[in-house]
């Protein structure tokens, strides 16, 4: 056998047992696993080294985990009962299945309004901005830098300067829907900005399935908006001269559910 030979079944001999090794050890989803461990073993060069670069998780996180206190695992509990009690039928459910993902009880108080598209959205998000008084925090997968991005760039700027704590994040992969991209322009205008698994080659971070599609405005802690819409011209549904009209439905929501 020539050394060429050699070489290449040396690396098959390692690099497609240590992947399938830790897409067994380290991917929570079964189905993911399977697919990676028989894509590695029908291409055993080509597999693994794809495997290396799509299919790892590189989040490293330097939170942890905080119990409550038991004050406070009390209080949850006695606030889960009292709303449990007094909701009937179909809803119950919801309730318990609310809890057991985000091990906190529903909040009463809230006034929810629907949003529907650009026209309804953007101005109802830009008039909370402008209104700021502490905080704004914002994420969005998807931030243009055309016009309407532009716009909630230079909103977010004046209030930066008004003294008021703004932190936004984009996606690494949806901020590349438009150039420049809309972390450069938030630099550039003195917006505290963070990306979300940015792209790069060194270290490699490449990552298609891993994103954060969030969509995410708080304000003052008091106002929220969540729902479908990113930010970009792209959700303008009336203006007839764009190509690449999207439909979608943004929620505004005001009470303790914003803390």
């Amino acid at each position: 056998m020539s050394l060429e030979g050699l070489l290449v079944l040396l690396i098959h001999a390692v690099i497609g047992p240590a992947a399938v090794f830790h897409a067994l050890l380290y991917k929570r989803d079964s189905r993911s696993a399977l697919g990676w461990i028989g894509f590695c073993l029908f291409f055993p060069l080509v597999g693994p080294l794809i495997y290396a670069v799509f299919g790892v998780n590189r989040v490293h996180t330097r939170a942890r985990e905080l119990k409550p206190p038991a004050h406070r695992s009390r209080l949850i509990a006695y606030e889960l009962g009292e709303t449990a009690a007094s909701v009937t039928g179909q809803y119950q459910g919801i309730v318990n299945v609310g809890y057991c993902i985000t091990g906190q009880p529903p909040r009463a108080g809230n006034a929810v309004q629907m949003l529907c598209n650009g026209e309804q959205i953007y101005p109802a998000m830009q008039t909370a901005i402008k209104q700021a008084r502490h905080s704004i925090h914002l994420a969005s997968y998807i931030f243009d830098t055309d016009q309407v991005g532009r716009e909630f760039i230079a909103l977010l700027q004046e209030r930066v300067r008004a003294g008021v704590a703004v932190r936004v994040i984009v996606d690494g992969v949806g901020e590349c829907y438009s150039w420049p991209r809309a972390s450069k322009l938030l630099r550039r205008a003195g917006v505290p900005v963070a990306q979300f698994m940015p792209v790069r080659l060194l270290p490699p971070s490449l990552s298609i399935n891993l994103r954060s599609h969030r969509k995410i405005l708080v304000v003052d802690e008091q106002i929220g908006f969540t729902g479908g819409a990113n930010i970009g011209s792209r959700h303008l549904v009336q203006d007839t001269s764009s190509k690449k009209r999207v439909a979608d439905i943004h929620f505004r929501l005001q009470g303790p559910i914003a803390k």
